[in-house]
């Protein structure tokens, strides 16, 4: 029975290593101008980190954002903003969840336009293309979604 118990364990999730470490770094720099009598700017957003994956289920994690004010419809605020994430799996897990959840790397990138609409409304359309690589749980997906912000 004992036996039974450790293999039980064994099964579903590896060990827990000790004193485990995850470093973290993200930043921006936004570079900002004036043309005109219009105020714009333009902005590099990045992350990243590392772990040593146990007991997290990501080894490492890449982000990089480029954002800021559209040139087309400068004077009403609208904005503009292309992204892409690079996650990177670890395989610290036992053979029930490899087996059932087969982590793998993914990656994706995201675009959106944020429309001003009203002084106080906000439109943004949004497309996400996300390819998880974990394939046993999840195929490729494209999120389309529309946000509205009304601000009062």
């Amino acid at each position: 029975m004992l036996a039974a118990k450790a293999t039980w364990r064994t099964l579903l999730a590896s060990s827990t290593r000790p004193n485990p470490y995850t470093f973290y770094c993200g930043g921006d720099q936004y570079f900002r101008g004036v043309w005109g009598r219009l105020e714009a700017w333009l902005g590099l957003f990045y992350r990243g980190s590392i772990s040593d994956g146990n007991p997290t289920p990501i080894r490492y994690f890449l982000s990089a954002e480029l954002g800021g004010h559209s040139p087309v419809g400068q004077k009403r605020g609208d904005k503009f903003g292309l992204g892409w994430y690079y996650v990177g799996a670890s395989n610290e897990f036992g053979p029930i969840p490899q087996a059932v959840f087969g982590p793998r790397d993914g990656t994706g990138i995201e675009s959106f336009c944020s429309f001003q609409a009203t002084p106080w409304c906000a439109v943004s359309p949004d497309v996400q293309y996300i390819k998880p690589e974990a394939s046993a749980i999840a195929d490729d997906a494209f999120n389309c979604r529309i946000r509205m912000n009304a601000t009062f």
